[in-house]
């Protein structure tokens, strides 16, 4: 059975599915258990690492 990554592994990929993931933790961030001051700083680093990309 191969190995299959949830992360993806090209430069655009990631950038699609970090932006999808920010957007996910706003929405179901709260029913995992974080505060909205995590979500917020999940959020900037997200941001922050797209502009990276």
């Amino acid at each position: 059975m191969a190995l299959q990554s949830y992360f993806p592994n090209t430069e655009a990929e990631r950038i699609i599915w970090l932006s999808n993931y920010r957007t996910k933790i706003a929405t179901h961030g709260a029913t995992v258990g974080l505060s909205a001051a995590e979500i917020s700083d999940i959020q900037a680093d997200i941001a922050y690492y797209l502009w990276l990309l």
